[in-house]
């Protein structure tokens, strides 16, 4: 009877394990990720872990402002009332500004009476199902990020890929309404900071990522507002933006300066003056154009920064965006030009970069990335100026002292 009793007691013991071992072993799977890799020019950081989906294209519910997103913007006033600024782009296309503090900014891109994208930076808006100022370890338990995304446009179907950088930077989110939206991360805090929707179009077209190629139908000319005035709208933006940042910090706004730009704009035909005069004594040496950018950091130093470029205008360039023919700027130009006005670097910050895309994507980028971050949120600067040249732009901080012209 013992000997029976034992059986059935091992018997019973053989059949659990059967069944429990491989619940056991499942529950010991740890899910794959994604470590980001810092590169050398960037100060340690503790290591995020990026979650990715492994065969399809995750999918986030729409909520919030991504179903405003390819509709008339007449619905969106209905909820949300009459627009305090309205800046006019081209003759089809215009900015619609809400609210002008950290806490409350957000603008609508308005195309043929239709929102096509909508950028949110104040603090205290809702972003379903994120939040402003979400933890990356938060964010990552909301959804699934993907490298790849595979996006409908005019009949085709484009390929849009993002490398380890943009992917924990400034990752994309894909709506089941079709429509987009770009986390911006903050770079010290790691924390978003701002949230880009758009529309399928405006994404493609948006030189945020790499895409593949596609055929676009052709437009109309699309008539634009005279160059002075499309700089005028830039400065404007970029100035909002860098402020309404500062201010998420602590920081007090920067001023803009009239003197600065004029400043840069003094650089820019002191440059072309050094090319002329380099032209008639070396009509061979022509100096290559290039895409560096250049900063002038608190360390009083000149920096080439040559991931800017990556980072400001990853997406191939399309056939229809316009190249930079023109020689740009170099640190010894600049250089020479401080030197000759006696402006010290140790009370100057300078950002130096060509851009092919809109303010309102390449600021942001400045901020997933330390060196531009630390210029821009420098508590010793107190005003700038903002210069254009083409598709070239200068940044020049100052800490309030004297320049004189």
């Amino acid at each position: 009877m013992k000997t029976v009793r034992k059986t059935l007691l091992l018997f019973v013991v053989f059949l659990l394990g059967s069944y429990l071992f491989p619940l056991i072993f499942h529950f010991d799977q740890t899910e794959s990720i994604v470590v980001p890799e810092e590169s050398s020019s960037e100060n340690p950081e503790i290591t995020s872990m990026l979650e990715t989906a492994d065969l399809e294209q995750s999918f986030v519910s729409s909520a919030g402002f991504s179903n405003y997103v390819g509709m008339a913007v007449d619905d969106f006033m209905v909820d949300y009332g009459d627009p305090s600024e309205i800046k006019f782009i081209t003759d089809d296309s215009e900015i619609w500004i809400y609210g002008s503090e950290s806490v409350d900014y957000l603008q609508l891109m308005v195309t043929n009476y239709v929102v096509s994208e909508i950028l949110v930076l104040g603090s205290s808006i809702e972003i379903p199902p994120f939040e402003m100022g979400m933890e990356r370890a938060d964010m990552y338990q909301v959804a699934s990020f993907d490298p790849t995304f595979e996006v409908h446009y005019e009949n085709q179907l484009v390929q849009i890929n993002l490398n380890e950088n943009e992917l924990n930077n400034q990752p994309l989110v894909a709506f089941d309404n079709q429509t987009y939206a770009v986390l911006t991360m903050d770079k010290q805090t790691n924390t978003i900071i701002g949230i880009h929707y758009m529309s399928n179009e405006s994404l493609i077209h948006s030189g945020m990522y790499e895409v593949s190629s596609f055929s676009s139908l052709t437009e109309e000319p699309v008539v634009q507002m005279n160059q002075a005035i499309q700089e005028k709208v830039k400065s404007e933006q970029i100035l909002q933006y860098i402020n309404i940042m500062r201010r998420k910090m602590g920081l007090e706004a920067l001023e803009y300066s009239l003197v600065l730009s004029a400043v840069g704009n003094e650089l820019y035909k002191f440059h072309e003056t050094t090319q002329e005069e380099e032209s008639s004594l070396e009509p061979a040496s022509q100096q290559e154009s290039n895409n560096d950018a250049l900063v002038i950091n608190d360390d009083a130093s000149i920096e080439i920064i040559e991931e800017g470029k990556e980072a400001a205008d990853s997406a191939t360039e399309s056939e229809s965006e316009p190249l930079i023919e023109e020689n740009t700027l170099d640190q010894e130009t600049i250089q020479a030009y401080l030197n000759e006005e006696s402006i010290q670097l140790d009370n100057v910050r300078l950002l130096y970069q060509p851009v092919l895309t809109k303010p309102s994507v390449y600021v942001l980028q400045w901020f997933t990335l330390v060196e531009y971050r630390e210029i821009l949120m420098d508590k010793s600067m107190k005003r700038i100026g903002i210069s254009f040249r083409g598709d070239e732009l200068l940044l020049i901080l100052d800490n309030g002292f004297e320049i004189g012209l």
